[in-house]
């Protein structure tokens, strides 16, 4: 079975019980533009990694990045954040459903543009682009 994923950049989330020792996942303000007052700018968020299809019989590798995107013809991507390569343990009590959860805080942003987060897991990718504007660029003269 192949792996699916579906990545969500929010505001915030919350975790709350549920009943039969679960858990209920709530996503704060989803967004695929966040709009700032200037940038630069640290700006404060969560990335949510919905997955599923995982064998949660063996390990996995796997490393979340943010990335900005670029527009020049380097062809190189700016990593801004990354987890680095990660092991996921096997798990016998997770059966459909498993999410990746980072709480980002006053991540730098020195500009504006597409960014996007790349999701990799055993050597495959998925990714979510979002964008990041603002209303004054302190940099320009």
């Amino acid at each position: 079975m192949s792996i699916n994923a579906q990545i969500i950049i929010a505001e915030d989330i919350e975790t709350l019980p549920a009943g039969n020792n679960g858990q209920l996942t709530k996503m704060v303000n989803p967004v695929l533009k966040m709009r700032v007052p200037f940038i630069p700018a640290g700006l404060t968020f969560v990335v949510s990694v919905i997955t599923t299809g995982i064998d949660f019989n063996k390990k996995h590798d796997f490393s979340i990045e943010l990335v900005k995107e670029d527009s020049t013809d380097s062809g190189q991507d700016k990593v801004i954040y990354s987890t680095g390569s990660q092991i996921l343990n096997p798990n016998k009590n997770v059966t459909d459903n498993f999410n990746f959860n980072i709480d980002l805080k006053n991540t730098p942003f020195r500009e504006e543009g597409m960014y996007k987060v790349i999701f990799k897991i055993d050597g495959t990718s998925h990714s979510q682009q979002f964008e990041v504007v603002a209303d004054e660029n302190l940099l320009k003269e």
